[in-house]
């Protein structure tokens, strides 16, 4: 398969930036550590499997 050509430390950055960049929004706009665990966290897991695509 096409995954076993491409390094791992190439491919976590990847899948981690989006979601970290959304937990770092959902606390920018919301400035409380719950929200942001509650919401981001929601967010994080819907970008995941996108971002693995």
């Amino acid at each position: 398969g096409g995954g076993r050509t491409i390094p791992p430390n190439f491919v976590m950055p990847a899948t981690a930036i989006p979601g970290a960049l959304v937990l770092d929004i959902t606390l920018l706009l919301t400035r409380n550590w719950t929200l942001t665990a509650v919401i981001g966290a929601w967010m994080f897991a819907a970008l995941f499997y996108p971002s693995n695509w």
